[in-house]
């Protein structure tokens, strides 16, 4: 009765390849050992889709890099057999065992003991739930690709529906030609009139050489059906303490703080935040674009994703790109900095490039960062003005302001 059950029950689970030895048995009555070692064979079959992954990553385990063809492929079906598992209820634990036995996993176990010559390119890790903060009813996933030699470790981020087990979308940092990302943050909105979710999320170049890796930024609308990119930009950041982009949602807006880099060697980082409206389907810069005096000063003359003018009077907007281009000129350094009484109040920043005979003075008004403006570009600082000591220091300028 046993032996003629089983061949049906192998053909549910996706092991029909065994029901030809069961036939092949003789008439007698089985032994439990007999029968036990009927379930120790199938429980041993690598399942079909996990044959099919495993033989894409063997495929690539050659390599140095992960060609972005070689990428896809694997990612495509890493994310469809974690599918099938998570719509299982499968654990995460049988799951890492599963790919272990199928050697999918990463030859180095012990973190204290690396071997920068060995690679893990065509290997992944085992898939992992991702906490979300006040949301009971999502399940995310990271699914992490080994891309590159020694921590190029790219993460996918798939979001399941919790109840129903149904994926929603997925996103990750960015492609092998970009670097192998590992998820930062995320952050969920709650649903809108139409049941889609906003979700920001942020990530970091995965290098174990510096701590000046990439980092990027994504804003996604999800509904289940499609996943629409409302923003995905890189960011010049440094590593720091906690998450190395943190990313937040409130109604409709979305907030990310990290640690942006200045193209100065006395302060080369410093505190910053990119905040966005979802309007319309889009994702629109808004103030604060810096938290900081010197953080201001670079993003206004940077203008990636903001209108100059919107943070400045007409004069200071006419030099702005005479400006930039200046101080891309030669190396620069921080001259002096100085307090205006108002109204309203003014801090003038003074900046010299080298064998040049004037300083750059900026005029910015505001004391705190929703409220910082400049106000115009000067070769000078304005007579009458306290100047401010910063020969021990770069507070004056560097020091986060609040909102």
């Amino acid at each position: 009765m046993v032996l003629r059950i089983l061949p049906l029950v192998l053909a549910m689970l996706g092991l029909e390849v065994l029901a030809p030895l069961l036939t092949e048995m003789p008439n007698s009555r089985p032994t439990r050992g007999a029968a036990s070692g009927v379930f120790l064979l199938a429980a041993a079959v690598t399942r079909p889709d996990t044959a099919v992954l495993a033989r894409y990553l063997r495929g690539a385990q050659s390599d140095k890099s992960l060609s972005k063809a070689k990428f896809l492929q694997i990612q495509a079906a890493y994310l469809a057999w974690i599918d099938t598992r998570v719509k299982a209820r499968e654990s995460w634990k049988s799951m890492a065992s599963e790919l272990k036995a199928a050697g999918a996993l990463p030859k180095q176990t012990n973190a204290s003991s690396l071997d920068i010559n060995l690679s893990d390119v065509g290997r992944i890790e085992p898939p992992a739930e991702v906490q979300i903060a006040d949301v009971q009813d999502l399940l995310a996933v990271q699914a992490p690709i080994y891309t590159n030699d020694w921590c190029g470790l790219d993460v996918t981020l798939i979001l399941y529906d919790k109840p129903s087990r149904r994926r929603l979308g997925w996103v990750n940092g960015g492609l092998p030609a970009s670097g192998a990302f590992y998820l930062s943050s995320l952050a969920v909105g709650g649903k809108d009139a139409r049941g889609g979710r906003i979700f920001a999320s942020g990530w970091a170049i995965s290098n174990c050489t510096s701590t000046w890796n990439g980092k990027s930024i994504r804003i996604d609308r999800m509904n289940g059906v499609s996943n629409f990119n409302l923003l995905a930009r890189p960011l010049w950041a440094h590593d720091r303490e906690g998450p190395p982009v943190l990313a937040s949602i409130r109604g409709s807006e979305v907030t990310f703080l990290y640690n942006g880099g200045l193209p100065d060697t006395e302060l080369a980082e410093t505190a910053s935040i990119a905040s966005y409206k979802i309007e319309h389907g889009r994702a629109v810069r808004q103030s604060p674009i810096a938290l900081t005096r010197a953080g201001f000063i670079a993003e206004w003359l940077d203008a990636g994703d903001i209108h100059p003018s919107d943070y400045a009077t007409a004069v200071a907007t006419e030099r702005r790109s005479a400006t930039a281009i200046a101080l891309k000129s030669g190396i620069s350094e921080w001259k002096a900095v100085a307090r205006c009484s108002g109204p309203p109040p003014v801090w003038e920043v003074a900046v010299r490039i080298a064998d040049e005979p004037h300083s750059i003075v900026f005029r910015i008004s505001g004391e705190r960062a929703s409220e910082l403006r400049m106000i115009g570009i000067t070769p000078r600082l304005t007579p009458g003005c306290e100047e401010i000591d910063i020969s021990k220091g770069l507070d004056p300028i560097g020091s986060q302001l609040p909102w």
